[in-house]
């Protein structure tokens, strides 16, 4: 047992130890470390808080295993305490929940920080000329502070009318019950915290969603406004070569034929910037068709027979079962699988070989586009399937891409419920694997 006047240094042990968060680091000023205090009690916005009932459970619970009329969560403010939880104050006090520092043994606690144990506090020349102890007869005293940062913010304490001998085991439990105070402040300052990162992520995903819908709008505009021109380009070119002003010569044929040539490049780049803003973001409209898969991917390779045979290149094409069928929309699977077979034939030097092949797996159909060309770097292969993105060593053998057919194709795989990968060894070649679904989706608008 401990001794009326016992001071707080002869609590033996880890008892006698508050459990701390990490003990402050502040250089300076007493003045210093007290503002920092004060701010490490403000971001609990405790203070002029409602009563909350986990902090008078447990100062309910310490007013009962220690036997006291009289238990408190109190937090030191620069000029006053604050009452977070108050069992057994008189009133005033229990309405008002705050007094002058004038009153308060906690703050005694806080200087300390560590426990502060008085059995008798008119023995005590720290607090025995208190208005506490003069006024409202507080004879008895134990607290502990609270640790919030490192620093001691306020304490759980308990006070009798009488003088006490605190025993070491009643020491302990204050301090535990100390530990389920700072426990529960520490989980609502996380919930706060995962509150504010969840409304900073829904604030900064409504941005990007507005910006990326700006960006469509203007892209879809400006793709518009860009075809009248060229449709107007069009419409001359053929009315000259119609020899509507007159017979042209060899010369001038050659040089229509180059203005052909560019106007159909920019009309299919307008056209890839138009269906990247129209399928961006929003459902895509499918047109559901049940099909033989080596019908369909057979059929592919009279689509890019012209740029095969002009680059010498070699063509594979192997399949599965020949009786397997599935369920897809055939303008946006042709579409897919054109643009990577378009793209293996760009980025294959001559004499390479380029492969079609598929096979059956439970509930799919797996389509594999291979070729022996330059490969991509390991550490560009997860950008290639962003918009407008093109790799610097594939730039040079295809100057005039835009960098969207990739991030269509992925689009439209997963609109129809499939997906859209690559692998790559540079220097020895590019698989694009692309899944789709023996059975339709359900759900259109999983393509959103």
């Amino acid at each position: 047992m401990r001794s009326a006047g016992a001071e707080n240094t002869e609590v033996a042990g880890a008892v006698a130890e508050a459990p701390r968060c990490g003990d402050p680091d502040v250089p300076g000023s007493p003045e210093a470390h007290e503002t920092a205090r004060l701010a490490a009690l403000a971001r609990t916005r405790l203070l002029d808080s409602p009563a909350d009932e986990p902090y008078d459970r447990i100062a309910r619970l310490a007013a009962r295993v220690l036997e006291v009329p009289i238990s408190t969560v109190t937090l030191i403010d620069r000029d006053r305490q604050f009452y977070k939880a108050c069992i057994g104050l008189p009133e005033p006090l229990r309405t008002v929940r705050e007094t002058p520092l004038e009153y308060s043994f906690c703050k005694h606690t806080i200087a300390l920080g560590s426990p502060l144990i008085i059995g008798d506090t008119r023995r005590d020349e720290r607090v025995a000329n208190m208005l506490s102890v003069t006024q409202f007869g507080v004879q008895a005293y134990a607290g502990v502070p609270l640790l919030v940062d490192g620093f001691a913010i306020g304490t759980l304490c308990v006070m009798d009318m009488r003088p006490r001998d605190w025993s070491d085991e009643q020491i302990a439990m204050l301090v535990d019950l100390a530990a389920a105070v700072m426990t529960e402040i520490q989980l609502r300052l996380t919930v706060e915290q995962l509150e504010l990162a969840n409304t900073v992520a829904h604030e900064a995903r409504q941005e990007a969603e507005r910006a990326n819908r700006a960006k469509s709008e203007f892209l879809a505009m400006m793709s518009h406004d860009l075809r009248t021109p060229l449709n107007a380009i069009g419409g001359y070119r053929q009315l000259l070569e119609l020899g509507v002003h007159g017979a042209l010569t060899a010369g001038q044929r050659e040089t229509l034929g180059h203005i052909k040539r560019a106007q159909d490049h920019l009309q299919h780049l307008i056209s890839d910037v138009l269906s990247f803003s129209r399928l961006e973001g929003q459902p895509v409209p499918l047109t559901w068709t049940r099909l033989s898969v080596d019908e369909m991917l057979r059929g592919v390779e009279a689509l890019v027979r012209p740029q095969l045979d002009a680059k010498g290149l070699t063509f594979v094409y192997r399949g599965d079962d020949p009786n397997a069928s599935m369920e897809v929309d055939v303008d946006r699977l042709t579409r897919i699988v054109v643009n990577l077979l378009t793209n293996a034939i760009k980025f294959t030097p001559s004499g390479g070989r380029v492969s079609l092949l598929w096979h059956d797996e439970p509930g799919r159909i797996v389509i594999r586009v291979e070729d022996t060309g330059i490969g991509i770097p390991a550490d560009r292969i997860d950008t290639i399937f962003e918009p407008f993105v093109q790799i610097p060593e594939q730039r040079a053998m295809n100057p005039d891409g835009v960098g969207l057919g990739l991030a269509i194709g992925r689009l439209l795989a997963r609109a129809m419920g499939g997906e859209l990968t690559a692998t790559s060894v540079l220097g020895e070649g590019t698989t694009f694997e692309l899944t789709v679904l023996r059975e339709r989706a359900h759900d259109d608008a999983l393509a959103g």
